[in-house]
């Protein structure tokens, strides 16, 4: 099999770290070799937006989106190119889908001042939103394929998120989930359509089955883009 880039996206709390985790395991049975890796990333940058991601307060959605796709830049440059280049598949634990997601859902402060739900029903600035957004990544590399989960509820994404870390943190407040779950729903708006293959989950779904569903969705996607 040729190295393929892969992404995994989704909302907190949707399994989307696990599912990551189980194809790396399963291309590696496949005997595909596999670098497994996540944005934010472990470089400099990277670890600089982690620590701000814990912090009560963060700085402007346009900062923000500034320094994801500076982490973005560096970590293609020393993680995802080289691995491609190794005849690696590379599955990325998020890629410039969150950001599109959770800097349109934060409120993109800069652009505007309504509220988020109020802003992202004004078709003006929903598209200079998205085409400043898409700018920032023009010159990047794109997947060959952006796993979206979808199925699983905001209220019982919160609720595995607050089992697993024991308090909110600043991007798992429900009322804003809400919102990133349903501009996840509209993927194929924000990043190239092509691209984005929606995974759906229901919540009673095990890991394995959830990676087996991947695993078959991935074969048939990856076998037509070879073909095309």
């Amino acid at each position: 099999m040729q190295p393929n880039f892969i992404v995994v996206e989704g909302a907190d709390g949707t399994g989307k770290s696990t599912l990551a985790n189980g194809l790396a395991k399963w291309f590696a049975e496949q005997g595909t070799k596999v670098c497994l890796t996540a944005q934010p990333s472990e470089g400099p940058i990277g670890l600089a937006l982690r620590y701000m991601l814990g912090q009560p307060e963060l700085p402007s959605g346009r900062t923000f989106a500034l320094l994801f796709a500076a982490d973005r830049s560096h970590h293609i440059e020393q993680v995802i190119k080289p691995a491609l280049d190794r005849g690696q598949t590379v599955i990325c634990d998020r890629y410039d889908l969150s950001t599109m997601v959770y800097q349109m859902a934060q409120g993109m402060t800069g652009f505007a001042h309504e509220p988020p739900l109020d802003r992202l029903q004004s078709s003006f600035t929903w598209d200079r939103c998205v085409k400043w957004l898409r700018e920032l990544h023009v010159s990047m590399l794109r997947p060959d394929v952006t796993l979206v989960l979808r199925g699983i509820s905001p209220e019982t994404a919160m609720k595995r998120v607050a089992a697993r870390k024991g308090a909110e943190a600043t991007f798992e407040k429900i009322e804003f989930q809400r919102i990133v779950h349903a501009l996840y729903c509209r993927a194929g708006d924000l990043v190239p359509p092509e691209e984005v293959c929606y995974l759906p989950v229901k919540e009673d779904d095990s890991p394995i089955e959830v990676v087996q569903t991947a695993a078959t969705v991935l074969k048939l996607t990856l076998a037509h883009k070879v073909r095309a």
